[in-house]
């Protein structure tokens, strides 16, 4: 009797081609573009409810904050309805087309999405100051569930090669994000902290709003801050032709350099 032919095992790790030998195909990126599409145009019709729905438009939803920060909150809200809103319809047509920008839009829509209404939700002075914003907690939630759906369908359907930057373009995007850093630290959060341990009371948005101070000091210098420097650091020291742009970039950059931040301080 023959003994029967050595099979490879079914799992076995991958052999890397040899030399002379061709190269293995990519394995290629999961794509759903319906369903990108579908949570991209639920998502615009979120953001674009919540924005009506608030003092900007019907005034059914009223914040539990100070006038410093409504009044933020008013232009946070106006850019989330003319501009959000309408760049995730933008990409929603886009992902029906298979456009490649379709998943990097869905990524940084995603991070601005779950940056901004982690704020509105956790940066309320609730029992303290007037308002009814917890009654619309299960919209707000919605939009945080679809942002966190929007970054995971979206970094996973980002093609696994896409064309590379120039040099000077790669150069210029990580010292932009280095200076965003720097500017959050020294220009914008370093002083009025320093003000906050010294003398609470000289700062009128600390005084009538402490909750989304603190909030925001924490998101930006936790998260905002870190993420810039990694990918600018990894933009700087990533050799060119070895890795694709996908390995070089964080998901949440789109969303970490927004000028679209409920709070400012």
């Amino acid at each position: 009797m023959t003994a029967p032919p050595a099979t490879r095992p079914r799992h076995a790790a991958a052999r890397h081609p040899g030399p002379g030998e061709p190269p293995r195909p990519v394995r290629p990126v999961p794509d759903h573009p319906r369903l990108l599409a579908a949570a991209l145009t639920a998502t615009a019709g979120a953001i674009a409810a919540a924005s009506l729905l608030g003092p900007l438009g019907l005034d059914l939803m009223r914040y539990r904050t100070s006038a410093t920060t409504l009044n933020q909150l008013l232009g946070s809200d106006a850019a989330a309805l003319l501009a959000v809103a309408p760049l995730a319809l933008a990409a929603a047509v886009l992902a029906l087309r298979r456009h490649p920008a379709a998943p990097l839009l869905a990524t940084g829509i995603g991070g601005y999405a779950l940056y901004t209404y982690a704020q509105v939700v956790i940066g309320q002075e609730y029992l303290r100051l007037p308002g009814n914003v917890e009654r619309f907690f299960p919209l707000l939630l919605t939009i945080f569930l679809l942002a966190e759906a929007l970054v995971v369908l979206g970094w996973r359907s980002i093609p696994a090669r896409l064309p590379a930057p120039s040099a000077r373009l790669e150069r210029a995007a990580s010292l932009a994000l280095l200076a965003v850093a720097v500017f959050l630290v020294f220009g914008q959060h370093l002083r009025p902290m320093l003000l906050a341990w010294q003398d609470p009371a000289r700062l009128t948005e600390y005084a009538s709003s402490p909750t989304p101070f603190w909030m925001v000091k924490l998101m930006d210098l936790g998260i905002v801050v870190p993420a810039a420097v990694a990918a600018g650091v990894g933009l700087l020291r990533a050799p060119r032709g070895r890795a694709g742009w996908r390995t070089r970039c964080s998901p949440a950059t789109p969303a970490s350099a927004s000028p679209w931040r409920p709070w400012r301080w």
